[in-house]
């Protein structure tokens, strides 16, 4: 099923430094968001999973698309910086570098992109500190991940 006539609801930031890491092997990732918060000071993350995509790593192992928000509110420029380190880690997708470079803010998805695609879930709370960040997404989330879905909505 496409996503015409749904909605998709995104939480938006530009104080909040926030990864779309798809594709990722789940426990690599993780022990980069717990080494990099601790490195640079970036407060709690909150990783969530927004798919199961059906690829798998050479050892047979399922990938996932995830969202990575950091606790700690920085300044854009500095949000940046950190969205070039992860592209550089290859973290993040080229795509995901552009975009933000391009609109000044990131986004993401909070609610069902279609029918076949689940609510983005919490998979780790990494804590370190300020959790500001990962409040936020989680309060929106909350409050806004079933527009559009349920029947008689839309």
């Amino acid at each position: 099923m496409s996503t015409e006539g749904y909605p998709i609801v995104g939480f938006t930031t530009d104080r909040f430094l926030m990864l779309d890491p798809d594709l990722a092997k789940p426990s690599s990732l993780v022990r980069y968001c717990k080494s990099y918060t601790k490195f640079y000071r970036l407060g709690c993350v909150l990783i969530t999973k927004t798919s199961e995509p059906w690829q798998i790593d050479l050892f047979g192992k399922r990938l996932g698309n995830f969202t990575a928000i950091f606790g700690k509110p920085i300044e854009w420029q500095e949000i940046l910086w950190h969205v070039e380190q992860a592209y550089k880690a290859r973290v993040v997708s080229k795509q995901f570098l552009l975009a933000r470079i391009r609109d000044g803010t990131t986004t993401e998805r909070v609610n069902r992109k279609n029918l076949k695609k689940s609510y983005p879930t919490a998979y780790r709370f990494i804590r370190n500190g300020d959790n500001a960040g990962c409040k936020e997404y989680v309060e929106f989330w909350a409050n806004n991940r079933k527009i559009g879905m349920e029947k008689g909505l839309f």
